[in-house]
């Protein structure tokens, strides 16, 4: 009974595997028994016949494979654990969430200059709404600017990890400072009007 629930697991690890594209257990920890007796020789009665002392033998021999396909699926599933936490951690820190309500008054790319009428590229996208408007963190993330910058007035730099990074100009109030780590939907700034700006927005 207990080496078929232990089959079942090793399916399932199997399949697992294969939906995460994870390269298969390791030829030595993939063995589905190991035959044979155990290191240390089971323990042997005087009072049982030899057909009697074979079956204990033979059963001593099944619990120390079912021991070691259990250890071995263990170290297995820890690996899937590790694989699992990771990539929720690459999830947290994409930065996927809107951080702030309002309408979009410019987006990202070309466009007519509001102070000089020229066409130029816009590296960013505006949000519109009134000053104060809480602004969250899109994703987990460490901030690594937060002060005031030239034409982006007080602005936020948000370091989130795996090559993702968000940055927020033109606020009102910063709600946490450099080096400080900060949560998906944590509210972390408010939006302003400072900098190079010709209204409200983030």
């Amino acid at each position: 009974f207990l080496d078929q629930e232990l089959l079942k697991v090793k399916r399932f690890d199997h399949k697992l595997r294969k939906i995460m594209n994870l390269e298969p257990p390791k030829e030595e920890t993939s063995l589905l028994g190991t035959g044979g007796s155990s290191e240390e020789e089971p323990m042997r009665y005087e009072s049982l016949d030899e057909d009697e002392q074979e079956l204990v033998d033979g059963m001593f021999d099944d619990f120390a494979n079912i021991n070691y396909d259990a250890q071995v699926e263990h170290k297995s599933l820890e690996e899937i654990e590790t694989y699992l936490l990771e990539q929720q951690s690459i999830l947290n820190s994409m930065p996927t969430l809107r951080p702030v309500p309002g309408w979009y008054t410019s987006r990202f790319g070309y466009r007519r200059s509001p102070y000089t009428g020229l066409r130029q590229f816009h590296r960013g996208i505006d949000m519109s709404n009134a000053v104060g408007t809480p602004i969250i963190a899109p994703a987990d993330g460490i901030v690594v600017y937060a002060a005031r910058k030239g034409q982006y007035g007080k602005l936020l730099v948000i370091d989130h990890g795996y090559g993702y990074s968000t940055r927020y100009g033109h606020l009102s109030e910063l709600f946490v400072t450099e080096g400080q780590r900060v949560k998906q939907k944590q509210i972390v700034a408010a939006i302003g009007n400072t900098g190079v700006s010709t209204g409200p927005h983030l």
